[in-house]
């Protein structure tokens, strides 16, 4: 299927597991035959123990042999990631990282990793695999939400022995299997840490593995490998800072479902949904109807309401609501719960506009774009500054990151386009911005800038 293979068992697990019953009779009667030949004579206990002592040696062998090639096969599928960026938006951070992905689709010559790995536009991004010089790699999708990215490499970049790695792309449990975290923990290269999955969770709205397998800087976009079938259930994402034990990886469906939209020509974007959820921790559900980050909430649908199903289907979080709507565009039916008695309303949806798209202006080392806040980009409509290059001659002035731009010369930019002109009018710039208050009693502060831009760049997609 376009060089992507789903839930195809791996074959050293599948070839002990077939044949450790033959293994152990084998052993047996090897047992047994040496026996024979020193005249001992056999009594029940001592048979009993034989099976036994042959059976926690099959046991204790067996995993160790898969466990080996799982990892033999995970470092042909693998990469190293160098992502170097210059100038970052706000979610990003300038400079060079280092990180892991690997390789899903050989045919398309698609890879994926974490979204903060391959940043978020204006990166310089270069693949290796093992054995391998680096060379550069294209970020075709990175989602908006998820920490999750597709990147692409050209056809003389990929080794002849490189395979892709099997995603398991089902719903099924995954609580308690032992998995490895792979990829290239603080530099060591190719390597695994063992571990179990503790559960899949709904935290901060997004949906996460949590595993005790150790992930580390350099893990990061490397694959949750299952140590039975060895499929991919998870891309490692990040760890909690002062904790053991705690760390998360982004699940397999919604990049499944990703490659798959991808492979057909369609844009993978989630839902601009018109609707906030709240969360109830003491209830662990998600779906409350808290509000609509684009104006009034839909008509027929009050705050408070419990959504339930989308087109049919049950849904339990955000991201599962996303993830049935990804790419979608049209009349979708919403099942709510208020006040115990159900009900079912429609409302219209649209895809997100890729992030990759985003049209900027450079003015002195000062990137400037959309509001980085999204329900505050919708509401407020204004423009903010994402980063300030270090040592760049705007970072000598009162300007600051995150900033949002109120005016210029009196006026208001209705466009980034506006907004261009008027910073590269040549003039003196009476900049009037709006930022976080250091108060308690306001959420914001407004400085006065006087501001004389000398190169200024308009960079559209």
């Amino acid at each position: 299927m376009n060089g992507i293979t789903y839930h195809q068992k791996s074959f050293g697990a599948s070839y002990y597991k077939r044949y450790q019953k033959e293994l152990t009779l084998i052993l047996i009667d090897s047992f047994t035959l040496r026996f024979s030949i020193c005249h001992f004579i056999y009594s029940k206990r001592i048979y009993l123990m034989t099976r036994f002592l042959v059976f926690v040696t099959c046991m204790i062998c067996t995993p160790i042999a898969a466990f080996a090639d799982i990892l033999e096969s995970a470092s042909k599928f693998t990469v190293r990631i160098r992502t170097s960026i210059e100038y970052s938006f706000a979610e990003d951070d300038a400079g060079t990282s280092h990180g892991a992905g690997f390789l899903v689709d050989i045919d398309n010559r698609y890879l994926v990793t974490n979204a903060h790995v391959a940043g978020r536009g204006n990166a310089n991004i270069e693949i290796a695999f093992k054995g391998y010089e680096y060379e550069p790699a294209e970020a075709i999708y990175v989602d908006p939400l998820l920490d999750l990215a597709v990147l692409q490499i050209k056809n003389e970049v990929l080794p002849d022995e490189a395979i892709a790695a099997v995603m398991d792309c089902s719903d099924r449990y995954l609580n308690g299997i032992a998995v490895a975290a792979y990829g290239h923990p603080h530099g060591l290269s190719f390597s695994a840490s063992r571990g179990i999955i503790s559960q899949v969770r709904t935290y901060e709205g997004d949906d996460w593995v949590q595993t005790d397998a150790a992930i580390n800087p350099g893990n990061s976009g490397g694959a949750l490998i299952d140590l039975e079938t060895g499929e991919v259930v998870g891309i490692n994402a990040n760890a909690f800072k002062d904790t053991e034990g705690l760390n998360f990886a982004v699940p397999m469906p919604p990049a499944c479902s990703i490659v798959q939209l991808l492979q057909e020509g369609v844009i993978p974007s989630p839902p601009a949904l018109p609707l906030i959820f709240a969360t109830n921790d003491e209830l662990d559900t998600h779906l409350t109807i808290a509000g609509n980050m684009y104006g009034p909430i839909p008509a027929g649908i009050v705050a408070g309401d419990l959504l339930e199903t989308v087109n049919g289907e049950t849904v339990f979080s955000p991201n599962e609501v996303r993830e049935l709507l990804r790419g979608y565009t049209g009349t979708v039916e919403l099942g709510l719960v208020h006040n115990d008695a159900s009900y079912t309303t429609t409302i219209e949806v649209n895809p997100q506009k890729p992030i990759l798209e985003r049209d900027f202006i450079l003015m002195d080392g000062t990137l400037i774009t959309s509001d980085h806040f999204f329900d505050r980009q919708k509401s407020a409509g204004m423009f903010q500054i994402h980063s300030i290059a270090a040592g760049s001659r705007s970072e000598q002035s009162d300007l600051g990151t995150y900033q949002s731009i109120i005016s210029v010369n009196g006026i208001e930019p209705q466009s980034l386009e506006q907004l261009y002109e008027l910073l590269n009018s040549g003039e003196k710039l009476s900049l009037i911005m709006r930022e976080w208050s250091d108060t308690d009693n306001f959420l914001y502060d407004y400085l006065h800038v006087n501001y004389t831009a000398q190169d200024v760049t308009l960079y559209e997609k």
